[in-house]
């Protein structure tokens, strides 16, 4: 099991030599709408992105799309693992909402045969893809 916590997810470094067969990713959006909206760019790393994203996303594409980007969801195919898991947390901490979109990404046999289930509600969506 690996184990990274939110932005970890968005550096390829937290891959590197990675063995494990599952990987979890806790992750924190605040404020809840935030999944919606433009992504602000980063507030961590020192505010340096890591060197394959597209700066020019800060601003024009939304939150939840650079989750799929440059997170787990993208970096899953060049690992050993067999599944992966971003989970959101929901709710209300310290006076501050947080909500956004968990997903799993995994391949076969894990996801055997594909599964997908949307809901009305974005921020309920959860993914269910093999990769190929």
């Amino acid at each position: 099991l690996e184990v990274m916590i939110c932005a970890d997810s968005w550096d390829p470094q937290s891959y590197q030599g990675l063995n494990a067969k599952i990987i979890a990713v806790p992750a924190f959006i605040s404020p809840a709408k935030g999944w919606d909206e433009k992504w602000k760019g980063y507030s961590i790393f020192n505010g340096k992105a890591p060197e394959d994203v597209d700066l020019e996303d800060v601003g024009r594409e939304k939150e939840s799309d650079m989750w799929t980007k440059y997170s787990l969801w993208t970096r899953f195919e060049n690992t050993p693992a067999i599944v992966g898991m971003l989970s959101l947390m929901h709710g209300t901490i310290w006076n501050m909402s947080c909500g956004g979109c968990s997903f799993v990404r995994g391949r076969p046999p894990f996801l055997n045969p594909i599964i997908s289930a949307k809901s009305v509600n974005h921020n309920d969506l959860l993914f269910l893809t093999p990769s190929s």
